[in-house]
């Protein structure tokens, strides 16, 4: 254990975990351009073929009108992909200043629950944005192979190991996490609050395992209420970005 009790491994711990968010954020952005890009070209393709399709007749016309019910359906499970937004960034460096005078590895170890629980989160939600992408037969998006004999609950889609029943845990607990607000970003509104209300139940049912049961001791001293006070800001000049004509040195 290190100082106060709190694990020498905290901060290796955190440094690791966020470099899984910051890949985990490259990945959501790389699925969302593909997503919007199969959006873009199925609206396309489904507007060209209803074009055409006017001009058709007999055994072609219902080809056509085949081909555009095809690309309704694959473009709907693609505009599935592009709504599953809203991916967790806590802790929100506000949240973290709150705790300003407590030291590095203690801020640390308090909000490590609050950064598994973004890093849970986010994991779900990716694995049901790269559901819907094709997949090659018997294989699984992470490299494993499958069973050709397995079956498949849903059309393109392996049942998530998120979902299945977390084990008992027995490494260091930690403290719940403090209340506070989120730091989401890509968040879409009301398009995303479906798929992120069920990472959120993942979430914390992964979590639960690791938490200090109520009574158990906690390391850390007890939460401050305030944060410590900033000094005003500086007296400054403005740094402003004018484009265009009209500034006082043009003719």
């Amino acid at each position: 254990m290190g100082s106060h009790g709190i694990p020498e491994g905290t901060t290796f711990i955190w440094e690791q975990a966020e470099k899984r968010l910051e890949a985990q954020l490259r990945q959501a952005d790389a699925l969302d351009t593909k997503a919007g890009a199969l959006v873009g070209l199925h609206a396309l393709a489904a507007g060209l073929i209803s074009t055409v399709a006017g001009r058709l007749s007999g055994v072609s016309r219902w080809v056509a009108v085949g081909s555009i019910l095809g690309l309704i359906v694959s473009g709907l499970f693609a505009f599935g992909a592009f709504r599953t937004e809203a991916y967790a960034r806590s802790p929100a460096p506000e949240e973290l200043w709150r705790f300003g005078d407590w030291g590095r590895e203690e801020i640390q170890f308090r909000f490590l629950t609050t950064r598994f629980d973004a890093l849970d989160r986010n994991r779900a939600k990716l694995h049901r944005k790269s559901a819907v992408h094709l997949r090659k037969p018997g294989r699984i998006r992470d490299g494993s192979l499958r069973r050709r004999g397995s079956r498949c609950h849903r059309p393109c889609e392996v049942p998530m190991r998120t979902k299945e029943d977390p084990q008992t845990w027995t490494g260091p607990k930690l403290p719940p996490p403090p209340p506070q607000r989120e730091d989401i970003v890509n968040d879409l509104g009301w398009l995303s609050r479906g798929p992120d209300r069920r990472a959120r139940k993942l979430a914390q049912r992964h979590v639960a395992p690791l938490l200090l049961s109520d009574g158990e001791p906690s390391p850390l001293p007890p939460d401050p209420v305030q944060p410590p006070p900033l000094p005003e800001p500086p007296p400054q000049v403005p740094d402003v970005d004018e484009r265009g004509g009209g500034g006082a040195g043009s003719k």
